[in-house]
């Protein structure tokens, strides 16, 4: 399974710019990439000289029954109307 996940604060700033229009209106925010979970997991462990494996269980009873295996955000709606657009990839981890 995949999302469309990224840095806190280019949603803090999404959502702030929200705030700031005239008239209330529903925005997609995204980065419109799609990393997993186990994508962060590695990036996370291998940072401090780990292995994932060896540190997380997966416990199939807590799997949602129903799942979408991968979502990614179309934000051309909040570029255009809001001018929002994400940290540049230097600034903000790859996942």
């Amino acid at each position: 399974m995949e999302r469309d996940w990224g840095f806190a604060g280019d949603y803090v700033e999404a959502m702030w710019l929200m705030l700031q229009q005239s008239t209330p209106e529903d925005f997609v925010i995204g980065h419109g990439t799609a990393h997993s979970l186990r994508d962060f997991l590695q990036q996370a462990f291998e940072h401090v000289g780990l292995k994932w494996e060896d540190y997380v269980h997966i416990d199939p009873q807590l799997m949602r029954l129903a799942e979408v295996e991968h979502v990614v955000a179309d934000s051309t709606k909040a570029h255009a109307k809001l001018g929002w657009k994400r940290a540049p990839a230097s600034a903000t981890s790859s996942v």
